[in-house]
């Protein structure tokens, strides 16, 4: 069972943990794991291995762009569960479609809706879910607020918008702690060995992994904890790649620098694509940890493109992720290039189409 701690911040109830629909109270009402989310996702579409102590990048937990209300809006009316429609999309509080909703509490607490989403599904399965489940389901769907022992989640905030908006701010807690105080209010810092639930010990090699134990300090690999977040993460992310791979990162699309979540970004607009994300570089180039991304490679693209000679970071043909266009995206093609400052090294990388 997970560990729990309600404390009053600025006279606001927060959870110091959630609680995965797999190790609820005895005799909490739930829906059961989506068999889906249970099959392993590591080595589908782009090789993404599930590593324990990096859930997901800091730079993909905090992309607050990373979606709008349209796309979730979509993404319930068609899920990644054989496409089956999502009650939620036609969910309404307030006056708001809960898809307007919880992109405007993830762009308030600077999270990425797309967490919201998973820890939606891992903690109810309720996105999975054709028809609505009891309304004392859905008055937990986070589990946020709730403690050991309370199936009913008595002292926790009641109802799907303010659960949504109880996780999104503890969320954005244990994020400014790690930076302010170096850890959250369970101890969890980034490098620092603590054990899990399970009596794992394991170092978060980032504040996301570490805000994410301290929400569920449990693995729980193949059977729930953040192996199912990961596990989630990867399918939802796998849906939203397929129309727009890359997505702030080298070779996705862009409207500005900062539409690319990685240090000195460029979008650099050219004859042929969309603008798109890429770098300059001397030999070598990042690569991203994050699902949905294609690895990259270091390319003579400024002479090519700009006219001024130097390496540009392009990403390499990807078939997973672009499997009706030849592994690159609409725009580009799949070429053959040498490495800027390492003659004689090859890759097959998306080439802007000129």
């Amino acid at each position: 069972m997970h560990k729990h701690v309600l404390l009053l911040v600025s006279a606001v109830l927060a959870c110091e943990g959630g609680t995965d629909v797999d190790t609820l109270a005895p005799g909490a009402e739930r829906l059961p794991i989506e068999a889906e989310d249970l099959v392993d996702e590591s080595g589908k579409a782009d090789g993404s291995i599930f590593d324990h102590a990096l859930i997901m990048s800091d730079a993909l937990f905090e992309d607050t762009a990373y979606l709008t209300a349209a796309q979730v809006q979509a993404f319930f009316e068609r899920t990644p569960y054989d496409g089956r429609r999502c009650f939620l999309a036609d969910t309404v509080e307030a006056g708001l479609p809960v898809s307007q909703h919880l992109v405007n509490i993830a762009s308030e607490f600077r999270i990425n809706p797309l967490v919201l989403l998973v820890k939606l599904q891992v903690e109810s399965s309720i996105i999975a879910a054709a028809k609505a489940p009891s309304s004392r389901l859905i008055q937990v769907a986070m589990g946020c607020g709730c403690l050991d022992g309370d199936p009913t989640c008595a002292a926790g905030e009641k109802g799907l918008v303010p659960q949504l908006r109880c996780a999104a701010r503890v969320f954005r807690w244990y994020l400014d702690d790690l930076a302010a105080k170096g850890q959250t209010i369970s101890g969890w810092k980034v490098g620092s060995a603590k054990k899990t639930s399970e009596g794992i010990s394991l170092r978060p090699g980032n504040r996301a992994t570490a805000a994410l134990y301290t929400y569920t300090p449990w693995v729980l690999e193949g059977t729930g904890g953040n192996w199912l977040f990961w596990n989630v993460l990867q399918k939802f992310v796998r849906q939203f790649s397929a129309l727009s791979p890359n997505k702030g990162w080298i070779g996705g699309t862009c409207s500005a620098d900062a539409s690319c979540a990685y240090l000195e970004p460029i979008c650099l607009a050219g004859a042929g694509p969309a603008p798109f994300c890429t770098k300059a570089c001397d030999r070598y180039c990042p690569d991203s940890t994050d699902p949905g991304t294609s690895g990259t490679f270091c390319a003579d693209l400024g002479a090519a493109m700009t006219g001024i000679p130097g390496g540009f970071c392009l990403s390499r043909c990807d078939s997973a992720l672009h499997p009706a266009t030849g592994g690159c995206a609409v725009g580009f093609t799949c070429e053959r290039a040498e490495r800027f400052g390492e003659p004689g090294v090859f890759k097959d990388v998306c080439w802007p189409g000129q």
